[in-house]
């Protein structure tokens, strides 16, 4: 109940801030430049009527917060309270920075001899309406400002501030960034239209750039250089958002650039097969947002990879450090497996069609023949480069291998392609048919032998690729068998007993079941008269009454067992197992026989598991919506090259 109060006190606060702040730009405007402004009683009807509903309610809000903080040490240590007085530094910076763009941009469009109208920021604003807002800004910044330095003097144990700033940086780090990018597209833009439009309304591309560049460059500079700083704190090197952040500009570098790339192969290419000039004019024109996007967002990739490695190389565990370059790998294979299917697609049936079809010229593929072929050369070599090494590291017979094959990033990315294939062969399949069928069911004047020919080659297609990557899936299931078997051969088990015979029974059977090479040892407790030889068992199993008794020989036993001990919580009068869940043997014996076959594989052992079905509604619906945004991502690629 205190956590939907305090997001209620905190989201109402921070919604009549923004009222009251523009409310009273919106006023100060109409003193200062009344003379530009259109229908002004509307204006201050406006921002007078926003003011009177907003302030009192953001006053009574923000000092019951003020005041509830001076008596709860939990409240002042929220992480919401962090996350209102940062978002309050965005909710000003960007519109201040916006301003301060917007009086710049209006005086680069006056030197290039442009209109207002043309500047990219602020293009109906004047001076006083950009200063007005800098201001009032500014006085509600250096407030917050101040609130936020007591709240760092104080610096109470338990809250997020370190986290909380480290979201504010890269936040406001990536929207100067964008600024930055925005204006060197601009400026490229113009470079490349020099040869056809030099002084003419291409202007309006370099002073937009310049403008939004004096701003922008160094203010990103500064950010960069703030958070580079801080990564000599290892929590902050080490830090999931930055690790985000860096995957997100690499992946979006990577990928914009090599989309760019297929189409300024795919213009010059047609040109080539149309007998055009290449380098005329008009395939300039073409090719020029492609260049001035490829080369800005190459240039992001470059740079921010860099440090995507670097970052990644400060992991100790190589596991781990694999485990965070394999994401970025499979996601780059992917796409150009994809690149290469659809590639081979196209140019299959360009043949067909100049084989068997009415062949009128070679211009008249042209596009079909560019497309495929820029699919081809910029998706067959990041295919090449990735793929290979990653069926490399899962084939191999040792713990790294193990991870790899293990990996719920690979195992999504074949059952994903071979699940797409499956879909396409019986698309295929039934186009296939019916083609067959019509041919004897229905007259058409067409050519059917074309279209039975298309279909049977997008069949062997899929067909070629599905065997492909169910070979992949059937070695990594063969590798996996058999480091699992040598692991588990490896793994001796000692079951100490008492007198539950039942339990015994169970679980030997469990672990049989589960994992037969596993061998197991019963050994009565009665027998036990000295130390377990640490090279005869990994692990031994014993009940918990043997545990919290006081004999002296199990203590004797397992006190200097260096392998693993696994307890099984049993009844017993005045103890209390906190945070175990009751189970019945059956129950036991399998939770048992999990327990013995994850640390057999070296894998992390929750013995408690705390997820709920909401929790695993959460993961299902999180999981749906990243699908959609993989399949939205492809079919971006696709129509950037059809």
């Amino acid at each position: 109940m205190r956590a939907i109060r305090r997001l209620y006190f905190y989201l109402v606060t921070f919604i009549s801030l923004e009222v009251v702040m523009w409310s009273v730009i919106t006023l100060a405007r109409t003193l200062f430049d009344a003379s530009s402004l259109n229908n002004i009683g509307d204006q201050i009807a406006g921002g007078l009527a926003f003011l009177i509903v907003g302030l009192p309610i953001f006053l009574f809000h923000w000092f019951f917060i003020q005041r509830d903080i001076l008596h709860d040490i939990e409240e002042r240590s929220s992480r919401l309270r962090e996350i209102f007085l940062y978002g309050s530094y965005l909710a000003t910076l960007i519109p201040i920075a916006q301003n301060v763009i917007a009086l710049v941009n209006r005086i680069t469009t006056n030197l290039f001899n442009l209109d207002n109208t043309f500047s990219f920021v602020g293009s109906d604003q004047t001076v006083a309406d950009n200063l007005v807002a800098i201001v009032v800004l500014s006085v509600v910044f250096l407030y917050f400002h101040s609130i936020l330095r007591k709240e760092w003097a104080v610096n109470i144990p338990g809250n997020d501030l370190p986290g909380t700033r480290r979201l504010f940086r890269y936040a406001w780090m990536l929207y100067s960034l964008v600024l930055v990018v925005f204006s060197v597209i601009f400026l490229l833009q113009y470079i490349f239209s020099l040869p056809n439009t030099l002084g003419n309304s291409s202007r309006e591309l370099l002073a937009n750039g310049l403008a939004i560049m004096l701003i922008a460059t160094p203010l990103w500079a500064y950010n960069w250089q703030v958070i580079q700083r801080s990564i000599s704190n290892r929590d902050e090197i080490q830090s999931t958002l930055r690790l985000v952040v860096l995957y997100f500009l690499a992946l979006a570098g990577i990928i914009t650039t090599l989309t760019c790339a297929g189409q300024v192969l795919s213009v010059i290419l047609r040109a080539v097969l149309e007998k055009e000039p290449v380098f005329s004019k008009e395939i300039l024109e073409q090719i020029r947002n492609a260049l001035s996007f490829g080369i800005t967002l190459g240039t992001i990739w470059a740079y921010f990879g860099r440090e995507w490695n670097k970052t990644i190389a400060v992991e100790e565990n190589p596991f781990q450090r694999d485990a965070l370059r394999r994401l970025y790998f499979y996601i780059l294979s992917i796409l150009g497996n994809l690149a290469v299917f659809i590639g081979t697609m196209g140019i299959t049936q360009v043949l067909i069609d100049i084989l068997f079809d009415d062949f009128t010229g070679i211009s008249y593929y042209a596009s079909s023949i560019s497309a495929s072929l820029s699919m081809l050369v910029v998706g067959l070599p990041v295919w090449l480069h990735y793929w290979p090494s990653l069926q490399t590291q899962a084939s191999q017979i040792n713990d790294t291998g193990d991870h790899a094959r293990r990996s719920i990033i690979r195992k999504s990315y074949l059952y994903l392609i071979v699940f797409s294939l499956v879909v396409g062969l019986m698309s295929s399949a039934g186009m296939l048919l019916y083609n067959l069928i019509s041919m004897l069911t229905v007259e058409t004047a067409a050519n059917p032998s074309i279209d039975l020919v298309h279909d049977s080659s997008t069949l062997i297609i899929v067909v070629i690729w599905l065997i492909y990557h169910y070979f992949a899936l059937r070695g990594d299931g063969k590798a996996a068998q058999a480091a699992i078997t040598k692991q588990h051969a490896d793994f001796p088990v000692l079951l100490i007993t008492d007198d539950d015979t039942e339990l015994e029974k169970l679980i030997v059977e469990k672990i049989q079941i589960t994992a037969p090479q596993i061998p197991v040892t019963i050994k009565p407790v009665r027998e036990l008269n000295k130390n377990i030889e640490s090279g005869d068992y990994q692990a031994v199993i014993i009940p918990a009454n043997l545990v919290t008794g006081m004999d002296t020989a199990i203590k004797q036993a397992i006190g200097s067992f260096p392998g693993k001990r696994i307890i099984l919580p049993v009844n017993q009068e005045g103890w209390v197992w906190q945070g175990l869940l009751r189970k019945n043997r059956l129950e036991s014996a399998k939770e048992t026989a999990r327990i013995v076959r994850m640390l057999a594989e070296n894998q992390p052992v929750q013995t408690v598991s705390n997820t709920n079905n909401l929790t695993i509604l959460g993961y299902v619906l999180g999981g749906l919506f990243a699908i959609q945004l993989i399949l939205l991502l492809i079919v971006r690629v696709i129509s950037a090259f059809t």
